[in-house]
């Protein structure tokens, strides 16, 4: 399991106990939302600020960040079934679906 806020703890979920974390220096504002991949070793967190950012769950370290995504609060981020897609939704009222290699797909308004 993992829960995010302004930094990122990592959990075993049958013990609830923290087992490692992420440091990530602040520079993203506070995390709002987060998805992990179907093999655990990736995940996804959009921000307040409307930023989606990539960690490597196995590595435990960042990977890159989309900046200006969206205009406004993530909402939620989920990675589609093939972990090869994922849909942001925002505050802004608008929903994307993208590939994990940073291409929008569809926008919905």
């Amino acid at each position: 399991m993992v829960s995010v806020s302004d930094d990122i703890k990592i959990w075993d979920g049958s013990h609830y106990e923290r087992i490692d974390s992420l440091v990530t220096t602040g520079e993203y504002g506070n995390f709002s939302s987060v998805t992990i991949s179907k093999d655990n070793n990736y995940m996804i967190t959009g921000t307040e600020t409307g930023k989606i950012v990539f960690w490597s769950l196995k590595h435990k370290k960042f990977l890159y960040a989309m900046e200006r995504v969206h205009s406004a609060q993530i909402l939620s981020v989920i990675y589609a079934q093939d972990d090869k897609q994922f849909i942001s939704v925002s505050k802004d009222k608008v929903i994307r679906t993208w590939n994990v290699d940073r291409e929008i797909i569809e926008s919905s308004f």
